[in-house]
């Protein structure tokens, strides 16, 4: 696949617009109700680092974070606009479950004469030569060498150990939210969400938009918001705090990501996005653990 070109983009700075009406149902781990999707000013920049990466050296590339940020949001989005920039480069877009097993997977293909898209369905990964290769959620293998991969997933053990020591792979980054996107795309998707329930939320989640902008309010309050106390109240000592902090360095299993923060640091030195920190959630997370 050739290096790919950057067109005018309509969504420049000058005139950006956060909102991206959903044209293509690419499979995803969760279902997605909306038919739009919230651009987050960070999404361009992403897309550009990660199109520098599988046109440079590093092929793979796997875009992680702390859960319910909207890696899968930007998977949509890198989707489109990558589809839009190169109509006739081959697509592989595949969804997997937490253990790894496919769940659905579409393959996008060229378009020629008539221009239409064509798709086909997979029971499996077609594992080809050539093409892009995109995944919602961590995969059982990588694609053959001579293709491109973006994987977006939360951290996973098992996938980015089987990876540790592929040279050709890069492991970024995704940030949580800032409140000001959070208050902006509870007003542009029509959520309906009190602005100083999100701001609450924010107290207490912070950066999650899973939490922050969730629609059923019993939901943040019995499954969300009493879940983050108990896990934030078992780290009762110093030594369960370091131990917690060494399990999400190494990506175990059963590490309560929703207490901490994955922060990616240093965005304006390359290479991007590949330093991050380990941050409390929110204050109030920071409260119960103190107590």
């Amino acid at each position: 696949m050739s290096t790919v070109q950057e067109p005018d983009h309509p969504l420049d700075k000058a005139t950006r617009v956060p909102i991206e009406r959903i044209e293509f149902q690419v499979p995803m781990t969760y279902s997605y109700a909306g038919d739009c999707i919230y651009v987050r000013e960070c999404f361009d920049q992403y897309y550009d680092w990660i199109l520098g990466n599988i046109n440079g050296k590093y092929p793979l590339v796997t875009l992680t974070g702390t859960p319910g940020i909207g890696k899968s949001m930007f998977y949509v989005y890198f989707f489109q606009r990558f589809h839009r920039e190169n109509p006739r480069v081959r697509i592989v877009t595949a969804s997997f479950k937490k253990e790894h097993k496919l769940r659905k997977c579409c393959e996008f293909l060229p378009a020629h004469g008539t221009g239409e898209v064509r798709t086909e369905c997979h029971k499996e990964v077609p594992l080809e030569d050539g093409g892009l290769y995109l995944f919602d959620g961590a995969p059982d293998q990588a694609p053959l060498p001579g293709a491109k991969m973006v994987c977006f997933c939360s951290p996973t053990h098992a996938w980015l150990d089987s990876l540790r020591k592929e040279k050709q792979h890069r492991l970024m980054y995704f940030p949580p939210w800032s409140l000001q996107e959070l208050l902006q795309a509870n007003d542009l998707l029509g959520l309906g969400i009190d602005p100083d329930e999100v701001r609450k939320r924010f107290e207490t989640f912070g950066g999650s938009a899973r939490w922050c902008l969730h629609e059923d309010s019993y939901e943040v309050e019995y499954e969300g918001i009493a879940a983050l106390k108990i896990k934030a109240e078992q780290i009762n000592s110093l030594e369960k705090l370091s131990a917690c902090l060494d399990d999400l360095k190494e990506t175990k299993k059963d590490t309560p990501h929703s207490v901490f923060h994955y922060r990616p640091i240093e965005l304006d030195i390359p290479p991007f996005a590949r330093r991050y920190e380990i941050v409390f959630a929110s204050p109030e997370v920071e409260r119960w653990i103190e107590q």
